[in-house]
């Protein structure tokens, strides 16, 4: 029993050793402040699990995904599925310095997550201010990195009421990227696990006098 515990375990430390944690920032050279919620698009190029968002205006947020892309959907709220609310959290007079030293508004967290995401799968997502307007640019965007893909957007007055082209939202995406073990490191996990098994079922205690 102590042996299948130990093999198991191992299992999970090769999932854990390949998880880590990262952010995609997104538009943070905002330039408008006029509307409450914001559609996007997210993509992700590997599996991984969005753990949180940040916002660089304070309040109560609501948070929508569906499976596949916003468009289409903007005014259809049966399409969506609340992935949570939350008041903003953080110091809004702090403003957020990215690596190259560029300094943007401040950012802000929402402790709303949670929504995983397969390799390849696109979801779309609906940050939603119910007390006043959010920055965003009035382009459309698309960028991303290695794990996560960002398109967007459009932007509304009001929770699927209306739907501006060309807007995009302002934040960022913290993630959390979960990948599947290499076919090969399971493999052996499990040869190596049904060997030893074996060979203590086969094992017969020495004979006796």
């Amino acid at each position: 029993m102590k042996l299948v515990k130990h093999i198991a375990a191992a299992f999970f430390v090769v999932l854990a050793s390949a998880a880590h944690a990262d952010t995609l920032y997104a538009n943070l050279a905002t330039n408008l402040y006029l509307r409450t919620a914001m559609y996007f698009d997210v993509t992700a190029i590997n599996s991984l699990t969005i753990d949180s968002f940040n916002v660089t205006t304070s309040g109560l947020y609501d948070i929508y995904y569906k499976t596949g892309s916003y468009a289409g959907s903007e005014l259809d709220s049966s399409s969506w599925t609340l992935l949570g609310s939350a008041w903003t959290s953080g110091d809004s007079g702090t403003s957020f310095i990215d690596p190259s030293g560029t300094q943007f508004l401040a950012l802000q967290t929402l402790n709303i997550g949670g929504l995983h995401l397969s390799a390849g799968q696109t979801d779309g997502i609906y940050v939603s201010n119910t007390t006043t307007y959010q920055d965003y640019v009035d382009y459309s965007t698309s960028f991303g990195n290695a794990n996560l893909w960002f398109t967007g957007g459009k932007g509304s007055y009001g929770e699927f009421t209306d739907s501006l082209d060309t807007r995009s939202f302002s934040g960022a995406i913290n993630y959390t990227v979960t990948p599947t073990p290499e076919p090969s490191s399971v493999l052996a996990l499990a040869c190596g696990g049904g060997l030893l098994l074996r060979r203590r079922k086969v094992a017969k205690p020495a004979a006796t006098a």
